[in-house]
Parts: structure tokens; sequence; C-alpha cells
């Protein structure tokens, strides 16, 4: 899902979010970092970035998880990781931060939420771009998939003191259609 439908996301789960804390592996190509951070400012929303030093990766996000509301995780596999996700969720929880994203694995691990592609979708938007090539001998725009679902944990919301709406409700409050596809 594009960083703008994560936002939304955030705004249905925690709706009083002013300051959204991301970790970036570098600012070396920060286009997107650029363009995500004027979306959320229109959204009322600022976003703090911390450039990741692994070796001191808890203490970067207990600073980052103070100053914010929630953290949101882009899907960075230099940041978040099987080595540095523990380290992460444990330094948020010590806040009693929330950390978004960026996949139902990491919700499993400790996340609170985030949305993704069911791979039913993703296969039917595969076959749809594939139909498409056939029929006009050219590949289709490119184009994110928008029929996207929510993986909430709950043991996570309750552990903070969190009533969360449930996921089909956030799905249906979430209105993704309306949500530009970049970023």
């Amino acid at each position: 899902p594009s960083l703008s439908a994560q936002l939304a996301l955030i705004r249905a789960v925690l709706p009083a979010t002013n300051r959204v804390g991301m970790l970036v592996s570098n600012s070396d190509d920060a286009s997107w970092l650029r363009v995500f951070k004027q979306y959320a400012a229109e959204q009322s929303i600022e976003v703090r970035v911390q450039v990741v030093d692994k070796a001191r990766i808890a203490r970067q996000v207990s600073e980052l998880a103070a100053s914010t509301d929630v953290l949101l995780a882009q899907p960075d596999t230099d940041v978040y990781n099987r080595e540095s996700i523990r380290f992460i969720l444990l330094a948020a929880y010590r806040q009693n931060k929330v950390l978004i994203g960026p996949s139902p694995a990491f919700v499993n691990a400790g996340a609170l939420a985030t949305l993704y592609a069911p791979a039913n979708v993703v296969a039917d938007e595969v076959a749809q771009k594939i139909r498409y090539f056939l029929k006009n001998n050219k590949l289709p725009p490119a184009s994110r998939v928008k029929n996207l679902s929510v993986s909430l944990n709950a043991q996570v919301a309750k552990s903070l003191g969190l009533s969360v709406p449930a996921m089909n409700e956030l799905e249906r409050l979430l209105r993704l259609e309306e949500l530009p596809t970049w970023p």
C-alpha cells in the first residue's frame, strides 16, 4: 500500500495523531520522502524522520517515539528486518507507542496494524494486466492495488490500552479509492 493509505489507516485507528515518526535507511534518494511529508502536512500531520544507525537503533527508536504519536514503517529491509524488528518493537513499546506496518508479518510480531494486498487480490490484478497486454500488445499503466485488507493485532491494542475499531469496520472507514496512489 502507498504511504498515503497507511496514513489513512493511522487516522482511522488513532484519530488524534499529529506527529508520525519514520525510520529510514538513508536520505540519499529522499524524493519520495519529500512528497510524503508534503502530503502528510496537507493532512495536518508532521512527519519526523530519523536516519538509522544500526548500532544505535534502539536508542533512535526511543527518541523518535518520544517525540511522535506513532511510528510508521515503510517496506525498507535495511531498517525493518529480522534482526532489527525486535529492537524497534521493544523500544516503541517502552515509549507506549505503536508501529504501523509494513506487513502482516510485522503485525504478528507486535506492530499494531497494517494494510496489505491479499494474495488473491494480487493474482487478480496480475491477471488483469496480462489480459490488457494480450489485447493491446503493450503494458498497462502502472498502478497500485486499491483493494486492501487490514491486519490488526488486538493483543497489542489491548496491552497499550487502545480501543480500536474492528478490522471490518476499519476497512469500511478507509476510503482507499479516494487516496492518491503516490506517495
